[in-house]
């Protein structure tokens, strides 16, 4: 008790502080005055924390007075100076180790951490699979890999099939009905809600798409249904993505150019088309009137392949 300093405070408490705090402010627990712990203890208390702490070893030393199975120390001893002794058999059944309750505080967060990934495998495990269900191990799906997949699910055709289909049925319309101004509106209306859905379509059918319509665009009876810059772009458009390799839609181009004022240009596109087919008839009319809208001399069409002659007439069989 000698490193520690004790006083009375005014109303009656025994105070007590380390010997370093001296000179320090502290408050009174019982009645909340503020306290300057003195340089020394004062002697009466000093005498009253003893005759507490004998009290204190007194009634450690007799615990019979207790009942069983409570501790032999009131509320009021366990908060004097000092607290329980640790080497007391009673208080000993209630000393924790430290380090013994941070594993257990660890392993119940890793039981916690396992129970949520389990949770999270079961409900993953059970998406994968429906997912594959649906897309690998059903019936159905093997059978559309096999190629029965529009019978056995009733699938629909993609939205730029059926806008080629609709481009389709409006060209026979207009074939029906001797260019008449409703069918060719409604063709017009096809081809632009068709060239809505081609960034999605394969290469083939798009090229083919916009040079139809250029043609469209170029060549229908009604004036105010043509779009030549339109046109002009979608057939240059067009013969890229074919590689310059297909006549028709040479052709087209050729038609696009003389109506966007640039015949000699034109002209000599329809020859490229006539190196392709010299005998088509129709490129040799386009060939002519384009050379005669850019002012140049009729062009020397090449001579057409002759054609191979018939072979001998097999002889008519006869019975023996």
């Amino acid at each position: 008790m000698s490193d520690r300093i004790h006083w009375l405070c005014a109303c009656s408490g025994l105070l007590s502080a380390p010997a370093e705090w001296r000179g320090r402010q502290v408050r009174c627990p019982a009645c909340g005055a503020a306290q300057v712990v003195p340089q020394t203890s004062d002697a009466s208390a000093t005498a009253r924390a003893r005759q507490d702490r004998s009290a204190w070893q007194d009634r450690r030393a007799a615990p019979e007075d207790a009942r069983s199975g409570e501790s032999p120390y009131s509320g009021w001893e366990l908060r004097t100076e000092g607290g329980p002794p640790r080497d007391d058999p009673f208080f000993r059944r209630f000393h924790v180790d430290p380090r013994a309750a941070r594993r257990a505080a660890r392993r119940k967060w890793w039981i916690l951490a396992g129970v949520i990934a389990a949770v999270a495998l079961v409900i993953g495990g059970g998406l994968v699979s429906r997912h594959l269900w649906k897309t690998r191990w059903s019936a159905a799906a093997r059978m559309e890999r096999a190629g029965f997949g529009r019978k056995v699910t009733g699938h629909r055709p993609a939205p730029w099939q059926e806008a080629l289909q609709a481009v389709g049925s409006a060209q026979r319309r207009l074939e029906a009905a001797n260019d008449g101004r409703e069918a060719a509106t409604a063709l017009r209306d096809a081809f632009l809600s068709a060239l809505l859905e081609a960034d999605v379509m394969p290469l083939e059918p798009r090229a083919h798409l916009y040079n139809n319509a250029a043609w469209f665009f170029l060549t229908t009876a009604h004036e105010d249904l043509r779009d030549p810059p339109r046109a002009l772009r979608m057939a240059q458009e067009a013969v890229d993505w074919t590689g310059r390799a297909r006549p028709e839609m040479l052709d087209t181009l050729a038609e696009a150019l003389a109506a966007a004022g640039r015949p000699s240009e034109a002209a000599a596109m329809e020859l490229q088309v006539l190196a392709m087919e010299p005998g088509n008839a129709f490129y040799r009319a386009q060939a002519t009137r384009f050379h005669a809208e850019a002012g140049l001399p009729p062009p020397a069409f090449p001579a057409p392949l002759p054609e191979a002659p018939p072979g001998p007439a097999a002889a008519p069989a006869t019975d023996p």
